[in-house]
């Protein structure tokens, strides 16, 4: 046999006080779930708002304590407060979706929310996390969370490049370059490409920035026929721009691959981030106005700061 203390509020408005210790089978106590436990006794400890008689001062409330453990047995939910860490995700979300914490706003401190809720810093990251999971805010690396801007909208119909969508929404563009190579061209591309063994390309990485946040690592496939010299060129900016003033090419046309997936460790070192957060991977083949294959463009964005937008009737 286990027991099971049951406990209703104090008398206040038609509830008063009730505590009585119910005996049920262990196989019963198995089925309760994650009741709080108080010690190997197996016995435990719920606050059950139970209805009470006025005036029946010091007997138990009328409602059968057995139908609320067998609503218990049957249901072990009903009676499950929200565990602590939901509870200040959802306060902190309230607070970020009521206006009260506006975008790139920095939360405070882990240990000071830790603080101001009276609770251990695992219980405060595991609310960060959720809330991170959730796209309202983001961590950047030793410098802790901020609340994440809304998102920027793409669609893959259009043709506009990263600079002018995000101008196009109110923001402020930036590309920083990180690396520019020529190397042979890897054989995944080489169809796609239309190359063959041994030809190359110039890869260029780089990381795309709105507002100063950095949200969109890339990788620039180019082939070197159609642009030469472009590794001598300022490629901290805009490639499109890059292509129509030194080499008279613009795209026309492109084919779009996307899909979720998890940041590579490499990806998410630039991007600031967690290695393994969500992120939306986009593949995008372009073509030039004369319908020939320009370059192959590899994207990882921030799973917060993209939403993917097609109109049909365009």
């Amino acid at each position: 046999m286990s027991a099971l203390w049951v406990t209703a509020p104090p008398r206040s408005k038609g509830w008063r006080y009730v505590q009585q210790k119910i005996h049920f089978q262990r196989r019963d106590r198995d089925n309760l779930g994650s009741l709080n436990s108080r010690g190997a006794a197996g016995i435990y400890q719920r606050m059950l708002m139970l209805p009470c008689n006025d005036r029946a001062d010091d007997l138990p409330c009328a409602q059968p304590i057995a139908q609320l453990i067998a609503q218990l047995i049957a249901k072990p939910g009903i009676f499950m407060s929200k565990p602590q860490y939901l509870q200040i995700k959802d306060a902190l979300a309230n607070q970020i979706l009521a206006g009260g914490l506006a975008p790139n706003d920095k939360l405070p401190s882990e240990r000071l929310l830790g603080e101001l809720y009276g609770t251990t810093r695992v219980t405060i990251r595991e609310a960060l996390v959720q809330l991170e999971a959730n796209g309202l805010i983001y961590r950047e690396d030793r410098r802790g969370w901020f609340v994440t801007p809304p998102r920027f909208r793409l669609n893959p119909r259009r043709t506009s490049n990263f600079h002018q969508i995000v101008r196009e929404q109110g923001g402020e563009p930036h590309t920083e370059l990180l690396e520019k190579s020529r190397q042979a061209v890897p054989p995944a591309l080489m169809a796609q490409l239309q190359l063959k063994p041994f030809d190359s390309l110039f890869l260029l990485k780089r990381l795309r920035y709105a507002n100063g946040r950095a949200i969109c690592y890339c990788e620039n496939h180019c082939l070197p026929e159609r642009v030469p010299g472009l590794l001598e060129l300022d490629l901290n900016g805009s490639l499109t721009e890059i292509y129509q003033a030194h080499y008279d090419l613009h795209y026309a046309r492109m084919q779009v691959r996307f899909f979720p997936t998890a940041l590579p460790d490499e990806v998410a070192k630039a991007l600031g981030a967690t290695a393994g957060l969500p992120a939306l991977r986009l593949e995008r083949l372009n073509f030039d106005q004369h319908g020939r294959v320009l370059d192959f463009d590899l994207e990882y964005w921030r799973h917060d700061s993209l939403e993917i937008e097609v109109d049909t009737q365009d």
